[in-house]
């Protein structure tokens, strides 16, 4: 014979949502051009397109492309910034192009050539930015970074590592960040029935032998008058 309890039971069973790959486009491209002299002011550039380089002899310019991070719910378990080279013009030479993250607006804005970096994304050299060369990185930590803050925009700064020749630049379009999102898991609860053995026989006998050792030692019952 057995006894039989029903425990519940938690535990983490299947997926809640199902991991999706999307790809998200680049809500504003744009360039900026930080003067050294003789003015030290700073300007945007016309046109939908990241510029790097250098567009007269007292000038630094800048490319950056920012996405909006509204759609995605939570954490993300793969990231991979993508965008095409598509002008040049005097170059190129062997100058490094330095590509960080930084916290965007949505907007193409002075204000992002000297924004704070959120981190490093990597480098590409100049000499290999031949028209249509498709260039990626892997942005996933960073971009869980700019989730976790709570950042509405996640931005990206392309520059060179020096001042380049006069009117010297690389534009780049294209931007897209393709991203697959973290599988979500379910807490369920289920109940489990789990057998208990009886108590054995050898276990019986000795409550048995108990019982009687402890009548013998009350005695004969006495009668009533």
């Amino acid at each position: 014979m057995r006894f039989v309890f029903l425990l519940f039971v938690s535990a983490i069973l299947g997926l809640a949502g199902n991991a999706g790959a999307s790809v998200i486009s680049a809500t504003t491209t744009h360039g900026v051009v930080g003067e050294i002299y003789p003015d030290s002011g700073v300007f945007l550039l016309g046109g939908a397109r990241a510029d790097v380089g250098s567009s007269g002899p007292y000038d630094v310019t800048r490319g950056f492309a920012e996405f909006d991070l509204g759609g995605l719910s939570g954490p993300v378990s793969s990231a991979q910034l993508r965008f095409n080279a598509s002008a040049v013009n005097s170059c190129c030479v062997g100058n490094s192009i330095l590509v960080d993250g930084y916290t965007g607006d949505g907007l193409a804005s002075v204000g992002d050539f000297q924004a704070s970096s959120s981190g490093a994304i990597g480098s590409f050299l100049d000499s290999v930015a031949t028209i249509g060369t498709l260039i990626t990185f892997d942005i996933t930590s960073l971009l869980n970074s700019a989730i976790s803050n709570g950042d509405l925009f996640f931005g990206v700064r392309l520059a060179g590592d020096s001042p380049w020749d006069n009117n010297s630049f690389l534009g780049f379009d294209g931007f897209e960040v393709s991203v697959t999102e973290a599988p979500v898991m379910a807490l369920r609860s289920f109940r489990a029935a789990v057998p208990v053995s009886a108590p054995s026989g050898f276990i019986l006998l000795l409550l048995g032998v108990a019982g009687i050792s402890l009548l013998s030692r009350r005695g004969p019952a006495r009668a009533v008058k």
